[in-house]
């Protein structure tokens, strides 16, 4: 089992990277990126919410404006440096841009599961909504705009199937949980 773990395909190249929890840097993120990208073998550094293929993401419900129905899927807050840090394929559109200050609030990206489950009108440039349901309620609903869809790749346990998953900016929500640097 532990040679499947090794082997099998994740998405992404896992073996280059390592993983620091976020509680360690605290809110000197950026100040802690840019000490480590000043060391020229590490050539990206990101974050996100969990750590890929080990930490279970949160529910999410997401549904276009107006609609009456929604559907359930993984949510994972990341920076706009972590498509390129993890070498990501994109199969439509972007990631995010930190050029774009509307990223950090009102952008989305979407797996290749996400849209297989929602149906093609959640493609590139489409509006959706964000909302948590907690006991029957409809909490934190943030309007956002669909900007790239990124190939499957595991970012639940690898026990699990790849799952339908929406990425936004951790700006939109608050912290991350880990860190990742890229080493060449």
């Amino acid at each position: 089992q532990y040679g499947h773990l090794l082997a099998v395909d994740v998405g992404f190249d896992r073996q280059h990277l390592v993983s620091l929890p976020a509680a360690a840097v605290g809110r000197q993120y950026g100040v802690f990126k840019q000490a480590l990208l000043a060391h020229p073998e590490i050539t990206g550094v990101t974050r996100c919410s969990h750590e890929p293929c080990v930490g279970d993401s949160h529910g999410i419900q997401i549904r276009k404006p107006g609609a009456d129905t929604d559907a359930s899927m993984s949510i994972l807050y990341t920076d706009a440096d972590y498509v390129r840090t993890l070498d990501l394929k994109l199969a439509d559109g972007r990631g995010f841009d930190p050029e774009r200050p509307a990223d950090a609030h009102q952008a989305v990206l979407l797996n290749q599961a996400a849209l297989r489950q929602l149906g093609d009108d959640y493609g590139v440039g489409q509006p959706v909504e964000l909302f948590f349901r907690w006991q029957g309620q409809e909490i934190e609903r943030y309007k956002s705009t669909v900007v790239g869809i990124v190939e499957d790749f595991h970012h639940d346990p690898l026990y699990t199937s790849v799952r339908p998953m929406a990425s936004a900016s951790p700006t939109t929500r608050g912290a991350s949980a880990s860190c990742w640097c890229a080493w060449v």
